[in-house]
């Protein structure tokens, strides 16, 4: 690990006088690419281009985009191999579609970055791709209505959040028919029985 890092910071020593498009890579002693470096142009004010990591398997760790040193564009993050997350990145920050993934490579949750904040709509999904919940965040904290889903489409659950995790105001459940269970009222998280089907 230490010889890699040498490495590294070898290599990007080099590449501050670079201006041409090269690919370098840091093999390790078996001979697998462990970083590989796609420079584009003028290196002096940070890194640019396309960096990648892989681990002792030659699988993928990281793919990630940069420019002028910092993280611009596309970034992926992988587990074991396979794809785990997709960012969106501006100057460093999270800007545009986020998307993370269960293991067999359906969507597990995705929405949108506005100047390193969550914002609007974001979706969750089962490991089938069926949609699982929908919920509006603001400011990285559910913030609005929300709904919830059994893996067969019908709606689970009906509320809101209100600055977090905690339902605010009517919440409505239903069973895996989709057929109104319960009625209920929240304050804070705290939530009351106003009606249950089996109640009539």
């Amino acid at each position: 690990m230490k010889y890699l890092q040498l490495c590294l910071m070898i290599l990007f020593a080099t590449l501050s006088a670079c201006k041409m498009n090269k690919v370098y890579e840091i093999k390790n002693d078996k001979g697998v690419v462990m970083h590989r470096i796609t420079v584009l142009g003028d290196t002096s004010n940070g890194k640019n281009g396309l960096y990648e990591s892989f681990d002792e398997q030659g699988r993928p760790i990281e793919a990630a985009e940069y420019h002028d040193g910092k993280l611009q564009g596309t970034r992926k993050l992988y587990e074991d191999g396979a794809i785990y997350s997709i960012e969106t990145r501006n100057a460093d920050l999270f800007e545009g579609k986020y998307q993370a993934f269960h293991k067999n490579g359906q969507v597990s949750v995705e929405g949108i970055y506005v100047n390193n904040v969550m914002s609007g709509e974001w979706v969750s999904y089962y490991p089938s791709g069926a949609v699982k919940d929908k919920v509006i965040m603001k400011d990285n904290a559910e913030n609005g209505p929300f709904t919830e889903y059994y893996e067969n489409g019908k709606i689970k659950a009906q509320g809101s959040f209100l600055d977090g995790p905690d339902e605010e105001g009517e919440l409505l459940m239903y069973d895996s028919t989709g057929s109104l269970e319960k009625k209920m009222d929240c304050k804070k998280g705290i939530c009351k029985t106003l009606w249950k089907k089996d109640s009539l």
